[in-house]
């Protein structure tokens, strides 16, 4: 049997950074046979398309897609869990 674990949903930056830090201490300790990131584990607030339905362009000025979002992750989340990995 084979063990998976998969998250969903993380929304980097704006994760719960606890449950983070004890989902990766988790990985540790179990060592899966399989990891799965789920859908939404970034959420580019440069890109927003919920705030620019709503006509507040005002939270979007100054984000830079590549800076904040992409390239931070990747150093971040995927870089330290590859590590785990």
């Amino acid at each position: 049997m084979k063990q998976l674990i998969a998250v969903f949903d993380l929304h980097y930056p704006h994760q719960d950074k606890i449950l983070w830090n004890n989902i990766m201490e988790y990985i540790k300790d179990t060592n899966p046979d399989i990891f799965a990131f789920g859908g939404d584990n970034l959420n580019m607030d440069a890109v927003d398309h919920w705030k620019m339905e709503k006509g507040q362009k005002r939270p979007l000025e100054g984000k830079r897609l590549l800076k904040d979002d992409i390239f931070v992750i990747a150093h971040k989340v995927i870089k330290p869990m590859n590590a785990i990995l």
